[in-house]
């Protein structure tokens, strides 16, 4: 009994606190904040906040007064600013009410690294399209994939290796850009690539697609241009050569009429036949 009053009086005193702890890794450069809660999650009766790493206070905010070598928000979010050392810091927070008692503790381990280079892609064009994406690995990086700056579910493509690998099970076009994100720490990279295959691959992986039925109208539509023009070539032909005969029947009547009215022409034929009172 004395022990159930001994343990009730200290939580009483004491109050219910929340503790968390967290794993986060970022990259060098990066401005970094580290926070305690959502908006929403935020205590209404607190008095005190503090923020320490292993060996010193980094930042205090109680009843309103800041104080440390960090800036503390009204949240109680811890502003570390720019990040230039590498390095895996752990960092602890005490939150206390107006009553003096914990309502909420937190302990962040940070790691803090190089960014990491572009990743690097290999290409493999048979039988299907195959991407390989390269990259140095780093801490909570995942891979994802997009074609034209849209994103590349497994409807259209089968990854491997992590997703490492990506096989596309559907059509491309040369112009059609692929490319490979790294998502690591808070950040990401990428390496973006047109296809490099030769047109014969290119063909044969569309010679069932559009591009196919685009050549046989292109051929259709042309043997049926090449049959119209040569039928107006032979339409033009013989209406010329009519026109023609036309015009050589008309000259040889003229002809006729031109000599038959001609004096001299009258004359020849006086010379010729001459007339039977002559004799």
């Amino acid at each position: 009994m004395g022990c159930q009053r001994i343990v009730l009086i200290w939580c009483l005193l004491c109050g219910t606190s929340q503790a968390y702890s967290e794993k986060r890794c970022t990259v060098l450069g990066n401005r970094e904040e580290l926070k305690l809660w959502k908006p929403e999650e935020k205590p209404k009766d607190i008095k005190d906040i503090t923020w320490r790493n292993s060996t010193h206070t980094l930042g205090r905010i109680k009843n309103g007064l800041k104080s440390g070598l960090l800036n503390i928000s009204e949240d109680g979010t811890l502003e570390l600013g720019i990040l230039q050392n590498i390095a895996i810091n752990n960092y602890s927070a005490k939150v206390f009410n107006t009553q003096g008692q914990l309502i909420h503790e937190a302990v962040i381990s940070l790691q803090v690294i190089k960014p990491i280079p572009k990743p690097s892609l290999a290409f493999m064009c048979k039988p299907k399209l195959t991407i390989h994406c390269d990259f140095t690995h780093a801490p909570e990086s995942a891979i994802y994939w997009e074609r034209n700056g849209k994103r590349i579910d497994d409807t259209r493509a089968t990854f491997k290796n992590d997703n490492k690998t990506l096989v596309l099970n559907a059509q491309y076009e040369p112009t059609d850009r692929f490319a490979c994100i790294v998502q690591y720490c808070g950040t990401k990279v990428k390496n973006e690539s047109s296809v490099p295959c030769t047109a014969e691959v290119n063909r044969r992986n569309k010679i069932l697609g559009l591009e196919f039925w685009y050549f046989v109208a292109a051929i259709a539509g042309g043997g049926v241009l090449l049959i119209i023009l040569v039928s107006v070539l032979l339409v033009y032909q013989c209406q010329k050569k009519r026109k023609q005969r036309q015009c050589q029947g008309k000259k040889g009547k003229l002809d006729l009429q031109a000599k038959a009215s001609h004096p001299f022409h009258m004359l020849s034929r006086v010379a010729i036949f001459p007339s039977p009172s002559d004799d």
